[in-house]
């Protein structure tokens, strides 16, 4: 009898269209072979990226017997993996969740979703921050950008490019609070350039992904990236390999969008570079930092 794919407990939200949240979370999961569980915390008819008066059903009502009904089937996650959280009431909920469902082999992925561009998500406030704060002690993995991981050891946002000692003591502050391995996305170099920087706190080694600056914006992008790097950890590669290669897909889905792009908002063309999860051959230089 063959092994049971993994499990990965994907908890985010569900658009209708564009390609974020679970509808990028549910493909790439499954093309790494991992059984996505999937968890809504909201259902909308677009996802908030540009779109206006969509219809949004807020979820958390339906949470708590959600999850009772896993656990009185005794699920066992080999991942629990959340994105946006819509209220302080849904990170108590994951956090209940972690506790029960967290065993000890099980990786705990936080995507701090917060804000973006220096600016605190317009539906948030000071205790949402400090609620996300109070989540990711109990995460792994931790996947802020630069704005949340500003947000999370309240720092003003940077006016400038953070030099290479501020990446590192914001990694490990931010390693400090709990999560076993920090990865901040995101970080400008140049006009030409972007990194993707890590801590591995387990081998206390900095590592980085330096690939080209693409001057545009899609939504979705971060859960592309950070769903690549759950499915690469959870099937065994290492936090950094899994940082190399999910920096390397959002670059080719980018890539694959631009010349056909009608409207970004709809997101990059995941569904054009699945196939290299499967087979490709890594461009970008995973390199200690």
């Amino acid at each position: 009898m063959k092994k049971p794919l993994p499990k990965v407990a994907a908890v985010h939200d569900l658009s209708g269209l564009g390609r974020s949240s679970l509808m990028a979370v549910i493909p790439i999961l499954n093309t790494k072979k991992i059984q996505v569980c999937p968890l809504p915390t909201a259902i909308l008819s677009t996802h908030t990226g540009g779109f206006h008066h969509m219809h949004i059903r807020d979820l958390s009502d339906d949470i708590p017997p959600y999850l009772a009904h896993w656990r009185r089937l005794g699920l066992e996650f080999a991942g629990i993996y959340t994105g946006y959280l819509g209220s302080v009431r849904q990170i108590d909920m994951m956090k209940e969740f972690i506790r029960w469902a967290g065993a000890a082999h099980t990786r705990i992925v936080i995507d701090p979703v917060l804000g973006d561009s220096g600016k605190l998500n317009q539906a948030f406030d000071e205790q949402m921050c400090a609620g996300m704060r109070s989540l990711v002690r109990l995460a792994d993995i931790i996947t802020p950008n630069l704005t949340e991981a500003a947000i999370l050891l309240k720092e003003d946002y940077p006016d400038g490019i953070l030099s290479r000692e501020q990446v590192k003591r914001w990694l490990y502050r931010l390693h400090e609070m709990g999560p076993a391995q920090v990865i901040m996305t995101g970080l400008r170099l140049d006009q030409n350039r972007v990194a993707n920087v890590c801590y591995d706190g387990k081998k206390d080694q900095y590592y980085r992904v330096v690939s080209e600056y693409l001057p545009v914006f899609f939504p979705g992008t971060g859960d592309v990236f950070a769903s690549v790097l759950v499915g690469d950890v959870i099937t065994g590669k290492s936090v950094a390999r899994g940082m190399r290669d999910a920096a390397e897909f959002v670059c080719r889905c980018i890539k694959a969008t631009l010349p056909d792009c009608q409207d970004v908002r709809e997101g990059v063309f995941i569904e054009r570079e699945l196939d290299w999860l499967r087979h490709g051959r890594n461009e970008l230089k995973l390199e200690k930092f």
